[in-house]
């Protein structure tokens, strides 16, 4: 009791030592708020790197490659202690994007998508996974094109646009089956996703109550029916180019979307968009092959890891 009477008497006398516990109650402030800003980015940091890595990762050092690393897995994948082991080849190159002069530079990562999905959460972060289980493949394959749903009867709106676009199988049924789910989860509204920006033909099916289709896709047109009639005519959905079947690439998201202020992103190319991928190849002794190899890919879903270094380098092969 008399050193409370004593303190109360001193800060009634000398008032000046208000500022030093004003000071005092700062500083300690500043350091809660820096410690938790650090912690909780020094956490996220880390789930983020659980979610690309597996728990332990070997690395040879060496640009050229990790030799024998097939033999090495099945040495190690008979340990009890080991549930799944994966190769990850990591090199450099340049991508670029058909029909545009865009290029970039990228970190080119060879995986088996497989078993990369099953030793990190590599799968979450794929948009066309998220909405169309099972489709996300690296094998080659044509060009997927969403178009008019011949047993619709609902041909096309006000001003001739359509709005009975569906994508081709089999992600038709995939997509039915998510506005489906989302329609019974949100009072029978029409399906929308919050994450993307509407491109032109989500535009048109929302207006008209209808549910919007994923991702972008380019629409299955007839050259000879724009040629005939003045303007493109609109096909069933399908795959094109079956002549042209290219191997799969995914891309980071900061390379095929641009980021809006409010958070959601815009995607610049449609599924399936070839893209021409170059690599230099490296001697075991670090020297540099002149001559590059190039190869044509087909995009068939981007990746979001929450990083942007990743997201805006990173393409991933089989």
């Amino acid at each position: 009791m008399y050193k409370l009477f004593l303190t109360i008497r001193y800060l009634r006398k000398r008032r000046i030592a208000y500022f030093a516990v004003a000071a005092v109650t700062l500083c300690v402030a500043m350091v809660l708020v820096v410690m938790s800003v650090m912690g909780g980015w020094l956490d996220q940091v880390k789930n983020r790197a659980r979610g690309l890595l597996g728990d332990v990762v070997i690395d040879n050092g060496a640009q050229a490659g990790f030799p024998l690393y097939q033999e090495f897995i099945d040495q190690i994948a008979a340990w009890p202690e080991i549930e799944k082991a994966t190769p990850v080849v990591y090199t450099v190159g340049l991508v670029g994007f058909t029909n545009t002069a865009r290029s970039a530079y990228v970190e080119v990562v060879g995986i088996r998508l497989g078993e990369v999905c099953q030793v990190n959460a590599f799968k979450g972060g794929l948009f066309y996974e998220k909405w169309y289980p099972g489709t996300t493949k690296l094998d080659e394959a044509g060009w997927p094109k969403m178009g008019i749903d011949l047993k619709d009867p609902s041909w096309a709106a006000a001003g001739g646009s359509y709005i009975n676009l569906v994508p081709p199988p089999p992600f038709d049924k995939l997509w039915k089956q998510a506005a489906a789910q989302y329609r019974a989860a949100s009072g029978g509204k029409p399906l929308v996703d919050a994450d993307s920006v509407d491109d032109p033909y989500n535009d048109v099916l929302r207006e008209n109550g209808r549910d919007v289709i994923p991702g972008r896709w380019e629409v299955n047109e007839d050259a000879e029916g724009e040629q005939e009639l003045g303007h493109p005519t609109v096909l069933a959905p399908g795959w094109t180019d079956e002549d042209r079947k290219l191997p799969g690439v995914i891309l980071g998201r900061d390379i095929v979307a641009r980021r809006e202020t409010d958070g959601r992103y815009r995607r610049l190319y449609p599924k399936g968009l070839p893209v021409r991928l170059t690599v230099v190849p490296v001697t075991i002794r670090g020297k540099v092959d002149p001559k590059p190899v190039s190869k044509g890919f087909r995009y068939v879903d981007d990746s979001l890891t929450g990083i942007y270094e990743i997201d805006s380098r990173h393409v991933y092969v089989d």
